[in-house]
């Protein structure tokens, strides 16, 4: 069974919402995950497993701005990873992200980042390093890079060379120099076009049963409460 993309995001969104996110989050979290299908990678199976293993609000990360980069403690991707994307391109500064939890999520919220405000960010997983001052390079480029992705990619498809690492020791986001006009433009109108979707039956089942936390029986009571199109149908 394939889904339009709007369906696919009502689906993501719908199953966050079942895990109680913002409705703010739950419409970013879906749209970055949809983003990342369009890319060519499993943006779906990223975000379920965020919401299953992440879905608690933790204290805000604890941040260290110096001259060249904002060192990030403790940072969720689930709840921080695009508001860390936004604030390398408000601060034009690198964001080095210490032990980032949902690699493949971060990944989403970036591309997502990268295609919604029409820009080029720099995404690195390193293995050495702790993202503070004794890294060997401020810009990421040690020795313990295992990954580095340039977002949007050509065309609007990932090709990764290889599995993205599962506990890095620090994610680097760059944001680079402007683009030429345009450059971005057509691999993000490629990421947004209308498409349709097929997600695995089992990945499909467990989202849709999230999803049904964010229903509740249609009565007076639920209504009154702002269930559904309220006491009053307009339509």
């Amino acid at each position: 069974m394939t889904r339009s993309r709007s369906q696919t995001t009502q689906l993501l969104r719908h199953a966050a919402l079942g895990r109680a996110l913002p409705h703010g989050l739950a419409d970013d979290l879906a749209e970055a995950a949809v983003t990342l299908l369009a890319a060519g990678e499993n943006g779906a199976a990223a975000l379920l497993a965020a919401l299953l293993a992440d879905v608690a609000e933790p204290p805000p990360p604890r941040l260290r701005f110096e001259e060249r980069r904002i060192i990030a403690d403790g940072a969720s991707t689930l709840w921080h990873g695009l508001a860390a994307c936004e604030l390398a391109l408000a601060e034009k500064k690198d964001i080095h992200i210490r032990r980032p939890d949902q690699p493949m999520l971060l990944l989403a919220v970036a591309l997502l980042a990268a295609a919604r405000y029409d820009t080029r960010i720099l995404l690195s997983f390193n293995n050495d390093g702790d993202g503070g001052d004794n890294d060997k390079d401020n810009d990421g480029d040690n020795d313990g890079t295992t990954m580095r992705l340039s977002l949007p990619p050509p065309e609007g498809q990932l090709r990764l060379p290889r599995a993205v690492p599962e506990q890095p020791a620090v994610a680097v986001l760059q944001v680079a120099s402007e683009p030429a006009a345009g450059e971005t433009k057509k691999a993000a109108e490629t990421l947004t076009a209308p498409r349709r979707f097929s997600l695995a039956p089992d990945l499909q089942s467990r989202l849709e049963t999230l999803a049904q936390n964010a229903f509740v029986p249609p009565s007076g009571t639920s209504r009154a409460t702002g269930a559904g199109a309220g006491q009053i149908d307009n339509d």
